[in-house]
């Protein structure tokens, strides 16, 4: 069997910092592109979790998702991510990703015959493998090509992630939006260039067929990264960050009697530079681990 392996789509109203162009219709466009190509291929798309940024989305957002994962020839089949959930509850009741399961817009999970696809929602852990069967794991587990980061609590490597769901034939992943490939782990990254930290990063797809055992990857359309970013709005943001930290610094480095005033130093900080709010919670937090209040 053939399918379009996709993940993390984060589709959302909002433009992201930076993100000057229609970012939802942007969204929209490269979801039927996904479909179109599944179609014309006879194959099945996969989406492992996070379809939409937040389960707070508007129904103008939600029904025009709802459109176009509509004109796929069979239902696209998904797990949920943990920004598909509400405070990463398994209740999805009163969520937009709900709304895409119980109109059949997509299943959950699928025995397609010769093809068992087992669906692992955020932080679940209860799957096994079908004997006789090619048994896919479509999972939101975050995982890393090759090491877990320090920050990633509950990251895996393609090999701890085979420990904990053994038995599979193929692991398709959602969670890290950095994409690879690694023998049969397929993690397809994101759908979008939400930040400006991916100004080079090339969306993509993968087709897998189950029959031949390949991973083939295909990239999506994108506009040049300088029609879409806004890079002299980053550039002056980045100027404003390092104006802030140096007067930062100047204030600490400055002969004082007396250790200085939390407040009076994070006021001056922030008029003299013009900080922008995550500077400003940087400064904050160092002020009161060396100070206190």
């Amino acid at each position: 069997m053939k399918f379009v392996v996709t993940s993390d789509w984060h589709i959302k109203k909002e433009n992201p910092e930076y993100r000057v162009d229609n970012y939802l219709e942007t969204a929209l466009k490269k979801v039927q592109f996904i479909i179109d190509h599944a179609n014309k291929n006879d194959a099945r798309v996969l989406i492992a979790g996070d379809i939409f940024d937040s389960p707070r989305i508007g129904f103008y957002v939600l029904n025009r998702l709802m459109e176009i994962l509509r004109t796929a020839n069979e239902p696209p089949i998904v797990c949920y991510g943990n920004h598909d959930t509400t405070f990463h509850s398994a209740d999805l009741t009163k969520t937009p990703y709900h709304n895409l399961l119980v109109s059949g817009t997509v299943i959950e999970g699928a025995d397609l015959g010769d093809v068992v696809i087992h669906p692992v929602g955020w932080e679940c852990t209860d799957v096994s493998p079908v004997e006789n069967e090619v048994n896919i794991l479509l999972g939101h587990v975050p995982t890393f090509e090759s090491t877990v980061p320090f920050w990633s609590e509950n990251g895996k490597t393609p090999t701890t992630l085979k420990r904990a769901f053994p038995g599979f034939d193929y692991y398709i992943v959602g969670d890290i939006h950095i994409p690879f490939v690694k023998k049969n782990v397929i993690n397809p990254g994101s759908l979008l260039r939400s930040g400006i930290d991916q100004y080079d990063y090339e969306p993509r797809i993968y087709e897998l067929c189950t029959d031949e055992g390949t991973i083939n990857e295909v990239k999506i359309p994108i506009e040049p990264a300088a029609s879409v970013f806004d890079t002299p709005k980053k550039t002056m943001s980045d100027t404003r960050d390092v104006k802030a930290l140096n007067e930062f610094i100047s204030t600490l480095q400055s002969d004082q009697k007396e250790k200085p005033n939390f407040k009076n130093t994070l006021s001056s900080v922030v008029t003299q530079s013009e900080a922008p709010e995550p500077v400003v919670e940087i400064i904050s937090d160092i002020l009161e681990e060396v100070y206190g209040r």
